[in-house]
């Protein structure tokens, strides 16, 4: 039953996230990388590749129909400013998709980038295309770096203060992130 749990969650993080949550999946597929295994960490990713394809398909779907309302809607989000509304927007409009695979890795939040190609309408096969790869990709990678450093750390502490090392990284992380991202 636990790793039933920990996909529902994985899936569901995954969907908030993309459409109004604004903690990244990370701080779950990290956990579990550490708390359990690769395996289930990247089962977990792909669950919550799920959700974020979901929300991200309806997020898509709300700038192309209802642009003015999404962006208003995403504007008022924490950690959304307008700044980044507007850089996600016109580094899709100078880049094109690719803009989604950098902003993967830049702090802008996926759901602006939906928001965005669904108002300039790009093809949503084209958002999709590289939102996947995009994802993926940066899951991977936290997944891989928190098993390397966990790993690395179980051969000196306790699985459990490995967990709170983990925890209160990502606590410390967000902190400074509310406290430096303007909204």
């Amino acid at each position: 039953m636990g790793l039933i749990k920990n996909y529902l969650i994985s899936f569901l993080w995954g969907f908030a996230e993309a459409t109004f949550f604004f903690i990244v999946p990370d701080v779950f597929l990290s956990y579990l990388s550490v708390k359990y295994n690769l395996k289930t960490a990247i089962k977990s990713a792909l669950f919550t590749l799920s959700g974020a394809f979901i929300g991200g398909v309806i997020i898509y779907h709300l700038g192309n129909s209802y642009s003015s309302d999404i962006i208003d809607y995403i504007d008022i989000l924490p950690a959304i400013s307008p700044a980044m509304i507007v850089t996600a927007k016109e580094d899709l409009e100078q880049f094109g998709i690719l803009s989604i695979l950098i902003g993967a890795f830049s702090g802008v939040p996926y759901k602006v980038f939906a928001a965005q190609a669904g108002q300039l309408s790009i093809p949503l096969i084209s958002f999709i295309a590289i939102f996947i790869p995009a994802r993926l990709i940066r899951w991977f990678q936290v997944i891989f770096i928190a098993q390397l450093i966990g790993n690395i750390l179980l051969n000196h502490v306790s699985k459990k203060f490995v967990l709170w090392a983990f925890f209160s990284f990502w606590v410390i992380f967000y902190s400074l992130f509310f406290v430096f991202m303007p909204n």
